[in-house]
């Protein structure tokens, strides 16, 4: 199995939404990928806390069966209309990917 980790920082606004409208949208569009994605095996999507330290605002822990699952998400038309939004409003993004 594969574990696709993905954290972002997000702008202060953009288009007249703020940061917190901005991690709502980014946090409404990822979660249509867990069940509109065939190849998702497994799905977690953490806001920062406040009141704690971060680094990031958004983290998304995910699991393929291989990496032909990642790339059939990576490739999803429901997956390219998250990235097309994120393009536009994250400021970082890490990524990591790991056999598990």
């Amino acid at each position: 199995m594969l574990r696709h980790v993905v954290a972002w920082t997000f702008k202060d606004s953009h288009e007249g939404l703020d940061k917190a409208a901005i991690i709502d949208r980014a946090a409404e569009l990822l979660n249509r990928c867990e069940t509109g994605v065939p190849s998702v095996r497994g799905w977690e999507l953490g806001r920062a806390t406040e009141g704690y330290e971060a680094s990031h605002d958004l983290i998304l822990i995910s699991t393929f069966d291989d990496a032909a699952g990642l790339k059939a998400y990576i490739e999803h038309p429901v997956h390219q209309d998250v990235v097309e939004f994120l393009s536009k409003v994250r400021d970082q993004r890490v990524v990591i990917d790991y056999e598990i």
